[in-house]
């Protein structure tokens, strides 16, 4: 999967999601090229940094099914964002459709942009692997679409 790295749909999704006091550092080390790397890497760690009122667990769905939710809700996306490891970019709907993200042990995150996006984070050996629902502001009537 060829992947088209973007910052500014990077700091879209920061400046979405993520709590007030962090963005600035995010922002920074993703426009950094010796930071970069390490920030998505990181990602992991995302959770402890998200806005809580906009995460909304997942009962561990597969990949058909938590796809087929985003495009019910979005099914125009004005992009489909990837963040995986320490790579990050746009992708196709029928590349996202071919990754098998679920099953992977590690932290995942599809950003369908307005506000619209999917995390998994990473499998730790204290806990297992969670599944979320973000829905920016203005989304939260979305959250029956979901089914949450």
């Amino acid at each position: 999967m060829k992947l088209i790295p973007n910052l500014e749909i990077e700091k879209e999704f920061i400046k979405t999601f993520i709590i007030k006091n962090r963005r600035d550092r995010f922002i920074w080390e993703l426009s950094t090229p010796k930071k970069r790397e390490s920030r998505l890497w990181d990602f992991h760690q995302l959770q402890e940094y998200l806005i809580p009122d906009m995460v909304f667990p997942v009962n561990y769905w597969r990949e058909e099914i938590i796809i087929k939710k985003l495009l019910e809700i979005e099914p125009n996306p004005q992009y489909i964002y990837i963040i995986h490891k320490c790579v990050a970019g746009c992708t196709t709907l029928d590349e996202l459709q071919q990754v098998k993200f679920v099953t992977t042990e590690d932290e995942f995150l599809i950003y369908f942009g307005n506000g619209l996006a999917y995390y998994q984070d990473g499998f730790e050996f204290y806990k297992k692997r969670q599944e979320f629902f973000l829905l920016g502001r203005g989304r939260q009537g979305d959250k029956q679409k979901l089914g949450l």
